[in-house]
């Protein structure tokens, strides 16, 4: 028997029939099954996939609306995953330009949210900064090649920020290098007259917006930025 494409393998919406095979695929690539989590994405929005003729799922999202019914005015993208063993083929391409085709208009985002959860096991350190009892910001250096990158860098305020840095800094013996957000020109300078001179710029991406959700100014570098 001929075992079919995966580029002709048609997307479809998935019901609360799939829980079992999205919790599959979120444990085929080390997440918890989170079949709880599964069953409210899939009632409060809608989800879509791809079977995999072999059983189970090639990949899976969830898509959840905010605002009107009729015409909502967000649109998030959680859950995206594709099974291992169909890694790195365009698969979660397509379905995200499925996604974004079957939403029209409507503007979209998408956070990756289980970065965070597995930060400390990713990072050699993590910072935070606390007041009164209360988190005021967190930082993490993690290795790349021979140098430590600070990413993410989450903040109150520039001063907060700073005391971050400057507590990973002390505690490397490799170059520093992060991704400071152009916007914020204060820290910019700080740093620059630190040694860590800027070498390129980035730009923020977005569809259907032209900002990200949230509060920007406590934005100071993301985890990492992407390759183009």
């Amino acid at each position: 028997m001929v075992t079919p494409s995966l580029s002709s393998l048609p997307i479809r919406r998935l019901t609360l029939r799939d829980l079992s095979a999205c919790a599959d695929l979120s444990e085929d690539r080390g997440w918890p099954r989170e079949e709880h989590k599964w069953g409210f994405l899939l009632t409060a929005g809608k989800g879509y996939g791809i079977d995999d003729p072999g059983g189970g799922l090639v990949t899976a999202c969830t898509v959840t609306e905010y605002g009107p019914v009729e015409r909502p005015s967000l649109a998030a993208v959680g859950m995206v995953l594709v099974a291992e063993r169909h890694a790195r083929q365009g698969v979660g391409r397509r379905l995200m330009r499925h996604v974004v085709s079957a939403q029209g208009t409507t503007p979209l985002t998408l956070h990756a949210t289980h970065i965070i959860t597995r930060l400390p096991a990713f990072a050699d350190r993590l910072h935070v900064a606390e007041e009164a009892g209360r988190l005021i910001g967190y930082a993490a250096a993690w290795p790349n090649m021979d140098t430590h990158v600070v990413g993410p860098l989450i903040a109150r305020d520039t001063e907060t920020a700073k005391a971050l840095v400057t507590s990973l800094a002390a505690r490397t013996d490799r170059p520093l290098r992060t991704d400071i957000d152009v916007r914020h020109e204060e820290l910019l300078a700080w740093a620059n007259e630190r040694g860590l001179a800027p070498v390129a710029s980035n730009a923020v991406m977005t569809y259907g917006i032209t900002e990200l959700p949230g509060d920007r100014t406590r934005r100071f570098a993301p985890l990492t930025v992407a390759a183009g």
